[in-house]
């Protein structure tokens, strides 16, 4: 009976052990797959948009003879490569290999095209820190001819066939897994195919641990072996069976009354679960919901220490749960009680201690915490630290008292917070606002005047009004390498504030690094950006205007887009063509541009707008040059729009409006763009030739939380219908903003909830996906 169970239990270990082997290798396959299928298609967005996805050294072309073409965040450059490099990237139609460039390697993933193959490359350390080993001593990566292309761990050989024979490899294809013999030491290995044609991946652990496993699982049931020799088989059930009840007394008898009781084995997974977290939680396993990180809860179990749980409940609060842990054979039974108010406590008394006292808003340690997180990342981004202050504070304090000064602060920092969500922090003297990513710094830099004449309207506590004299400096910075903390960007916000604040009319200025001004200082010139626009780095995106009654794209904007890395955004390199002349060539490309794909879409029912710039307009013979233009494509009537804003429109009036009338008549829309930001006059809208309008994103961005904004909106929609105008509503990010404006209305909305701006195939791509699906 002992040999009976001895045996039972060694094979029932091994094949346990088989197991969970092969639930490393599914885990480590899913990620190789992942990773190899993200990289494949950012591949194909690379070349098509011309650019290097994050996370990717560069991209570049192998032609069918001659050498690499690289093209990196610095340029392009050539390098040789060897027959045998070119033989491994010409393995397949769609290869992955490894490729060694100034003593550096690389991960290159390739794809055949007519006149060679497109790569995507990868610093060889950065793919292998993003896949996992779950439990393996190795993964390797390998195509069917042994070649090893990465390893989770370094490894000599650079073929597998110098580790196991071409035959040894096809017996681990072929079943479960297999040992053999690798650098004097018995291994267990197990190959998996991948996803990508002809590529494995290979995982390994070294016998003396699948030993040691063994030997621990066969002590833990040495009592059962024991015992079966001691008693007939129907005695050893009921040992068993008395053993489980005892080791489960805790978790079903009075004594676990109101608290939650479960019993996990040393994985996580939950073994049993009393009612109460039934009734209260669906998890079935608790290793990753630890508020603790996994080694410390390792630790906690092994010293029966107690752990501390986040999780979900089935109303889809987060509850946090304390248990006490208790070590068993097979396991860890855990009793524990709901201490959620006690740490939400404790969470906000540690952030209100790391808060401004008077203005609630996080003071500078936080800040300093949120930009190293950010660090952590090593994002090669675009990022803003702005400084903004209330200047002459002490004339207000001397008027007014401080207490109302204060009040009027609060009001303030309220304000400021509502413009920029959980993005502005408080020192002792200034407001400090962080952008961590290029499109929210280009959108700040762009929209300063914006900004602050929203924080400049006044501010009513009481029954007294006062309105703050504000200036505000920025730091357009990156996040090089050699920049780790917030000393420089603070020096260089605090500068440009300094400097503008004996400017009288200046109310904002933005400090730009080194590298920004050489940029600047480049683009200055008139031919270089007319190379710009030759090389076509400099083309038109277009985004989606979506109408929701007929559940269909209508129309696209086409947006100027730079495919150049370049550290200066798209509104600085227009205001620069205005001030050199170049913006007339600008504007030629793009007009003709979105009349190409104007044309493209000419059998369907949308229209293409475009942004004229002012310069454009008020140019002597554009109009006629713009309409001859217009004339060779043989548009119908509505499927071309100009966008103009409502500042230039008021300014330029008498001008401008026998201009508008020739567009008109030729059949070309004309839309007003950011509505409601000036002191419009009704006469002068009544009396052009207006199809539309578009409400400016600030009146959207909060509708659904701001009950002024949305009276707002709605007036704006109920105004423009009465005039017999389109109404577009801009900055449509999220599926409550798009709820919001239902109530008002609107019926066509533009934005990231439908789409960013995209390339021309994209767009297209777009559009009969949601005529598909639209209303007929």
């Amino acid at each position: 009976m002992t040999l009976v169970y001895a045996t039972y239990f060694d094979l029932n270990i091994k094949e346990h052990y088989r197991e969970l082997h092969g639930f490393s290798m599914q885990n480590a396959g899913a990620e190789f797959n992942g990773e190899l299928d993200g990289a494949f298609e950012a591949l194909v967005t690379a070349h098509s948009g011309g650019v290097i996805p994050e996370g990717y050294y560069a991209r570049g072309i192998l032609p069918q003879e001659g050498g690499l073409i690289l093209f990196t965040a610095e340029g392009s450059t050539s390098a040789e490569i060897s027959e045998a490099d070119r033989g491994r990237i010409h393995y397949a139609q769609k290869s992955v290999s490894m490729l060694t460039l100034s003593d550096e390697s690389y991960v290159v993933f390739a794809q055949q095209t007519e006149t060679g193959y497109n790569l995507l490359i990868r610093r060889y350390d950065e793919f292998v820190e993003s896949v996992g080993v779950f439990e393996l001593e190795n993964v390797l990566l390998c195509n069917a001819d042994g070649l090893i292309i990465t390893a989770a761990k370094a490894v000599n050989q650079g073929n597998l066939y110098q580790m196991v024979a071409h035959e040894v490899f096809g017996d681990i294809a072929d079943s479960k897994g297999i040992f053999v013999e690798i650098s004097g030491r018995n291994k267990y290995l197990t190959a998996k195919k991948l996803n990508l044609a002809d590529y494995y991946i290979i995982g390994y652990t070294d016998s003396q641990t699948m030993s040691a496993f063994i030997v621990e699982e066969k002590r833990n049931n040495i009592f059962f072996v024991a015992a079966a020799a001691v008693v007939s088989f129907l005695g050893a059930f009921f040992i068993i069976l008395f053993y489980s009840v005892q080791n489960n007394r805790n978790l079903i008898g009075s004594f676990t009354r109101g608290k939650y009781c479960i019993f996990i084995d040393k994985y996580g997974k939950i073994l049993y679960r009393n009612r109460k977290f039934k009734q209260e939680f669906n998890h079935t396993e608790i290793v990753s919901y630890t508020v603790d990180n996994n080694e410390k809860l390792q630790k906690a179990l092994i010293s029966n220490g107690d752990v501390t749980l986040k999780l979900k409940n089935r109303k889809g609060d987060f509850r946090f749960i304390r248990l006490l842990t208790a070590r068993t054979m097979v396991g860890f039974r855990m009793l524990g009680t709901d201490i959620t108010e006690i740490m939400n406590d404790y969470y906000k008394s540690k952030y209100d201690a790391e808060c401004d006292r008077l203005t609630g808003l996080p003071a500078m340690t936080l800040f300093e915490r949120e930009y190293e997180s950010v660090l952590k990342n090593d994002l090669n981004e675009r990022a803003c630290v702005a400084m903004l202050e209330v200047t002459d504070s002490a004339k207000y304090c001397a008027m007014f008292g401080a207490r109302f000064y204060g009040e009027v602060l609060k009001v303030f920092a309220k304000r400021l917070s509502d413009i920029f969500k959980n993005a502005v922090y408080k020192d002792a003297e200034y407001f400090i606002i962080f952008t961590a990513s290029a499109a929210e710094t280009d959108y700040i830099v762009m929209e300063s005047d914006k900004y602050l004449a929203l924080l400049n309207e006044p501010i009513t506590v009481g029954n007294s009004s006062i309105r703050l004299n504000i200036k505000m400096g920025l730091s357009k910075t990156f996040y090089p390498r050699d920049r780790r903390t917030l000393e420089i960007p603070m020096l260089q916000a605090k500068q440009m504030l300094h400097t503008i604040k004996n400017i009288e009319n200046k109310k904002w200025g933005v400090f730009f690094d080194a590298i920004l001004k050489n940029d600047l200082a480049v683009y200055e010139s008139k031919q270089a950006i007319l190379d710009l626009i030759e090389k076509n780095e400099l083309t038109l995106f277009f985004q989606p205007q979506y109408s929701v009654s007929k559940d269909r794209i209508i129309g696209f904007e086409g947006l100027a887009r730079i495919t150049k890395r370049m550290n200066i955004s798209v509104k600085e390199l227009i205001e620069l063509a205005e001030k050199n002349g170049s913006i007339i060539e600008i504007g030629e490309q793009v007009y003709r541009k979105a009349m190409d794909f104007a044309a493209e879409l000419a059998g369907e029912d949308v229209s293409v707008s475009l942004n004229v710039s002012p310069v454009q307009l008020m140019q002597e013979g554009f109009i006629e040059k713009f309409l001859a233009e217009y004339r060779k494509y043989k548009l119908r009537k509505g499927s071309l729009a100009i966008e103009i804003t409502e500042s230039f429109l008021m300014s330029s009036f008498n001008n401008i409006i026998v201009k508008l009338d020739m567009l008109d008549k030729e059949g070309i829309a004309i839309h007003l763009d950011d509505f409601g930001m000036e002191y419009s006059s009704m006469l002068y809208l009544k009396k052009l030739p207006v199809n539309a309008v578009k409400i400016d994103r600030e009146f959207v961005k909060d509708i659904d939380t701001n009950s002024y904004s949305m009276l707002i909106t709605s007036t704006f929609v109920g105004l423009a219908d009465s005039l017999g105008l389109r109404c577009i509503a801009e900055g449509v990010e999220t599926k409550e903003q798009l709820d919001a404006l239902k109530g008002t209305k609107c019926d066509i909305i533009q934005g990231y909830y439908i789409s960013k701006a995209v390339p021309k195939e994209e767009a297209v791509r777009l559009y009969n996906e949601y005529k598909k699906r639209g209303k007929k």
